[in-house]
């Protein structure tokens, strides 16, 4: 399988949002490679299933998305859309989360 590289600035966010105890998994199970952690795809799987992320509202995205995630639950059960995995969709709500946080 594939390795995992993961910037240490997108490790720290995350560490952020899960149980204590993430942060040194990570740096256990991982090398380094500039500004960069890279695990084996066995090891992150591993990792990120023994500390989920704490589902915590950070800003107005993840009120957005909350808020319409019945809908598009209800349109992909009923037009066979797939919006759930919409791949820009991670990418605004993090934006509207930076934009617009919630202390």
């Amino acid at each position: 399988m594939k390795d995992v590289r993961i910037t240490l600035a997108a490790v720290w966010r995350s560490a952020r949002r899960r149980p204590p105890g993430y942060l040194d998994a990570v740096l256990e199970n991982s090398t380094q490679d500039g500004d960069c952690l890279v695990l084996t795809s066995e090891a992150y799987e591993k990792v990120k299933n023994a500390w989920p992320e704490e589902a915590k509202i950070r800003g107005l995205g993840d009120v957005v998305k909350a808020v319409l995630k019945p809908f598009v639950k209800a349109s992909d059960s009923l037009l066979g859309t797939d919006l759930q995995n919409c791949p820009g969709c991670d990418g605004r709500v993090e934006s509207l989360n930076d934009r617009f946080p919630i202390p």
